[in-house]
């Protein structure tokens, strides 16, 4: 059947384009500016959002599509990739690496049967029952976090990936090339960057200026030019990402529910901190005011004298009359129990109880580390796993004794505060309620030992330089600080930890959880991170110390080095893998392209041999190629211009098939002509506008072209009917009168 290519759409853009991406899953279009925007479009041009760049001045310098299209990858140039959700817009991940990026890929396992998804519970080929996540089953989601101000991103804004990863069927991986000579691969684009130095592996400096890999995800191909301008293809076996998939996509899947939760957390805490540092702020600033104008070790004896004698200072009088007020008293009564009480529900429901969850995925982490034929290759050790439980143990029991000290400050200020009103009361010579009056022996013990504290907070700091005392709060907010408790809590002196001190061999074993007299929430917080990243931290080096240079390709012609993007890899069958490589020459004409292809044979696993075959096509019916990319694996697009003064823009197509015909060992760096293809390419004119770039998707059946100026597009259709062709130039004019609307619309957003 003949097709052709119909035009869809032209529009004109308010700010030049510089790179183009098609989405392989959606009829969507990226495309990035010179003011480092990114924008997404549908295939009518309506714009899906405009992304900001994170700083001004920084650029894009690549873009890749996550397989299953829900998420787009952005490298700017400062380092930073930023992972984004097409749905919400919102940022997923964030990875940075040293170095300028050249280019980013993002690639994914095809092998085998693309049908049968690895979350279900069928075996794989080797017997051996695949990963199944059924956590949702005994597990609650974490209820969502009110906004939080210090940290990057609030909670409502940030997606965590492994709700993506749920939806995922196979292992596949962010692979990014830098102009240092390294290259980083993310399993998910989630788990941290494991690092290849092509540099110390090859003993020379270079840069890699494009990376792909094949479809097993076995071979990675990375394109290098050394200082001398010489450009190689250096291809790398990966290994363990075919032989341990399934391994490899368990762990890193129970890497990031585990780091989810933990993130969770902090943001948790984070909340929780900013709930005592608000009920902190009044209360504790006239506490510190009056402390800084009475002598250092007199603020406790000061109360108490109030308390015992009913002796009133001039001090103490000028502080209840003049700085708290009995009506600022009252607000502030109240203020502080529904503060305890939010306080009590975050470090419930958004701290212990997820918390917890981290208990599970590091106990199922631990059942895959038993697996030592299977795991123990990934670098997990059961031991640091184990290490990691106890830690999480530590931080529940830590966050329990700040439920208790809660319980505890809640009563003790209930009381302070009473008295504190009947004092003012007292002062300014009102009658006291009979109810308010009335104080036990157990109140008045209570009170004197809640001031007994207020000399011993932060070393007696009563000085006029002291910013922050902490009185009221001192019992909360010190578990909230990276130091030690000022105040212990006094819980260890409960029958449990008395019987452990009775019976110190009982302390060591791994089912006891140790107890910190002096650690806060926030320390056993770090120390818990700390030691989950300790479990997979032997899984980038594991990982990549089995990675064996196979062979290093040279490409002797001069060619255009900005070109060599153009990869297309094939699994033909279970033998072996086609590499095919199109790339334009280095010279002012471009009337031809060079086809390279690598043969790579397998057998039990391992590669036996890499045949090279490469053709150079002239001759190219009087154009310029301006570009070309792979359509499909049998088709490859080409954008041509004119070589007249009009410099029209033609696309066209070549069938890689008969090309691939013309290849033979023999045929190394031979030159054949366009019309000794024996080929009839569909072409289809840009007319009216000088073509500068392009880019295709075989999967969607489109293209996009950019214009000379680089503020102008155009979309096509690539396989229309005859009769959309014609429809197509009937509705051309049609399209081009909208574009003046479209550009005031550009702007105005």
């Amino acid at each position: 059947m003949c097709y052709y290519i119909k035009q869809l759409e032209e529009r004109i853009v308010s700010c030049e384009i510089d790179l183009l991406s098609w989405s392989e899953r959606m009829d969507l279009v990226a495309f990035s500016n010179i003011k480092g925007e990114v924008a997404l479009h549908r295939l009518n041009w309506t714009r899906v959002w405009c992304l900001a760049p994170p700083k001004d001045g920084e650029l894009v310098k690549a873009l890749s599509w996550n397989p299953d299209g829900k998420l787009i990858a952005i490298s700017y140039n400062s380092g930073l990739i930023i992972l984004i959700s097409i749905e919400t817009k919102n940022i997923v991940n964030k990875l940075e690496v040293l170095g300028g990026i050249n280019c980013m890929e993002w690639g994914s396992e095809k092998s085998g049967n693309n049908n049968v998804k690895i979350t279900s519970k069928d075996n794989d080929q080797s017997g051996f029952m695949k990963y199944y996540d059924n956590s949702s089953t005994f597990l609650s989601d974490p209820e969502p976090l009110a906004s939080s101000t210090s940290f990057g991103s609030n909670s409502s804004e940030v997606e965590t990936i492994y709700t993506i990863l749920n939806k995922q069927s196979q292992l596949n991986m962010l692979i990014i090339g830098t102009n240092d000579g390294c290259v980083y691969i993310s399993i998910f684009g989630c788990f941290p960057l494991i690092k290849y130095d092509l540099r110390e592996q090859l003993g020379f400096p270079c840069s890699v200026i494009n990376i792909h890999i094949s479809d097993d995800l076995n071979l990675l191909y990375a394109t290098i030019i050394n200082e001398f301008d010489v450009v190689q293809i250096i291809i790398i076996e990966l290994g363990i990402f075919k032989s341990h998939s399934n391994e490899t996509f368990s762990v890193c899947c129970k890497y990031e529910h585990i780091n989810s939760i933990v993130n969770y957390l902090e943001n948790a805490i984070i909340a929780i901190k900013e709930t005592c540092e608000t009920i902190l702020l009044e209360m504790d600033s006239k506490l510190s005011n009056y402390a800084s104008k009475v002598p250092p070790g007199t603020l406790s004896t000061d109360f108490l004298d109030v308390l015992v004698f009913g002796a009133v200072s001039d001090l103490m009088h000028q502080f209840l009359l003049e700085d708290l007020t009995k009506k600022g008293l009252e607000k502030f009564t109240q203020t502080i129990e529904m503060s305890y009480a939010n306080i009590q529900k975050l470090l419930l429901k958004n701290v212990t109880k997820v918390a917890q969850n981290i208990t599970y995925h590091l106990s199922e982490l631990r059942g895959m580390a038993r697996f030592k034929d299977r795991y123990e290759i990934l670098g997990l050790n059961e031991d640091k796993i184990t290490f990691a439980i106890l830690k999480n143990g530590e931080f529940l029991t830590k966050s329990a004794e700040m439920q208790l000290v809660i319980n505890s400050s809640m009563a003790n200020h209930k009381i302070f505060f009473q008295w504190l009103y009947t004092v003012i009361m007292h002062v300014t010579d009102e009658p006291i309620p009979s109810e308010m009056s009335k104080m036990s022996l157990d109140d008045l013990a209570q009170i004197s030992e809640f001031v007994l504290n207020f000399d011993n907070i932060n070393g007696g700091n009563n000085s006029s330089n002291s910013t922050k005392t902490g009185f009221i709060m001192e019992r909360i907010g010190q578990y909230l600080e990276d130091s030690d408790l000022k105040v212990p809590s006094g819980i260890e002196s409960n029958e449990w930890n008395r019987f452990l001190d009775e019976n110190e061999c009982l302390r060591g074993l791994d089912t006891v959880l140790n107890h910190s007299k002096t650690n806060s929430l926030i320390q056993q917080y770090n120390l818990l991170k700390e030691s989950i990243n300790e479990c997979f931290d032997d899984l980038k080096y594991s990982i990549v110390k089995r990675f064996v240079i196979k062979k290093i390709v040279e490409i002797n012609a001069e060619i255009n080095k900005d070109n060599l993007k153009n990869f297309k890899i094939t699994s033909v069958s279970n033998g072996f893998d086609r590499v095919s490589l199109a790339y334009l020459p280095k010279n002012s004409s471009n009337q031809g392209f060079h086809f390279l292809e690598l043969i790579n044979t397998y057998k039990n696993n391992e590669i036996v041999e890499i045949n090279e075959f490469n053709i150079y096509i002239s001759s190219l019916m009087n154009h310029e190629i301006i570009n070309l990319q792979f359509y499909t694996s049998n088709l490859l697009s080409l954008l041509l211009q004119e070589s007249n003064q009009n410099r029209t823009g033609v696309i066209t197509q070549i069938s890689t098939s008969i090309i691939r015909e013309k290849l033979n060992q023999s045929s190394l760096n031979k030159e054949i002509f366009w019309r000794n293809l024996e080929t009839n390419p569909t072409l289809k004119a840009t007319e009216g506008m000088i073509a500068a770039d392009f880019a295709v998707s075989g999967s969607r059946k489109v293209s996009i072209v950019l214009s000379d100026n680089r503020r102008k597009v155009r979309i096509y259709e690539m396989e229309a009917d005859e009769d959309d062709e014609e429809e197509a130039e009937i509705t051309a004019s049609s399209i081009k009168e909208s574009d003046i609307s479209m550009q005031e619309e550009e702007n105005s957003d």
